[in-house]
């Protein structure tokens, strides 16, 4: 009996310890943890990084501070989308059958573009954290199609990625704090900060994001280096 309930106690506390960390756990619960090692050169998990921030930092649009799944997803929903759309535009503009059954049950629309709205959720949820709290509706460029489950867009959808230039990266045992500006045609963004959480599989989420600076200044001719 004892050993029993010895090992339903540690099956409780590994599920419970996955959890925390695996998508459902706040990242304010992080925020307050010593930093553990600090790097201002090039760290291993740039590329991931800015592979998540790419979904956000484009066309040079401001960045907005976030702090939850829900909140990122309504304020970047357009954005989101459009990451989608442009690095899967054959899936998304080539599925005739998908989009005629559209059409046929939105008779005066006509359209060329249809985003699964789980397609949308899953980018959420991985990149930014979260389960079951993304709330779908019309952006500005796409609108959703309850009927069908999935997002649409008239015209060209506009995605150009900016660049990201990382500050530094400060590592704690459950987050990476990472500076940095993302970069469009010359021009940098203020500075902001992104709160990276990793998961227990050794992925990570952008769980919050802030802008701790104004924008950097870049003298004509020579390097950026001053900040407003």
């Amino acid at each position: 009996m004892r050993k029993i309930l010895l090992l339903a106690l540690l099956c409780v506390l590994a599920l419970s310890s996955c959890s925390s960390i695996k998508n459902g756990a706040s990242v304010e619960n992080f925020l307050d943890e010593d930093v553990i090692a600090e790097f201002y050169s090039e760290h291993g998990r740039e590329a991931e990084f800015k592979k998540i921030l790419s979904v956000i930092c484009a066309n040079g649009e401001p960045l907005y501070a976030f702090s939850s799944p829900k909140e990122m997803a309504s304020l970047y929903r357009d954005r989101v989308l459009s990451y989608l759309v442009n690095t899967g535009y054959a899936k998304y503009t080539g599925n005739a059958q998908k989009i005629a059954e559209a059409e046929k049950k939105y008779p005066k629309k006509r359209i060329s573009i249809l985003v699964p709205e789980s397609d949308f959720e899953y980018l959420v949820y991985s990149s930014f954290g979260g389960e079951n709290s993304v709330k779908h509706e019309n952006g500005e460029v796409f609108t959703y199609l309850s009927r069908v489950d999935a997002y649409t867009a008239a015209g060209q959808v506009a995605y150009a990625p900016d660049g990201i230039e990382i500050q530094c990266v400060k590592e704690t045992e459950n987050t990476y704090i990472v500076n940095f500006y993302s970069i469009y045609g010359g021009a940098y963004s203020k500075l902001h900060r992104a709160v990276f959480v990793k998961r227990s599989d050794g992925s990570l989420y952008l769980g919050k994001l802030d802008a701790i600076a104004d924008e950097k200044i870049v003298i004509k001719g020579g390097e950026a280096d001053e900040e407003k």
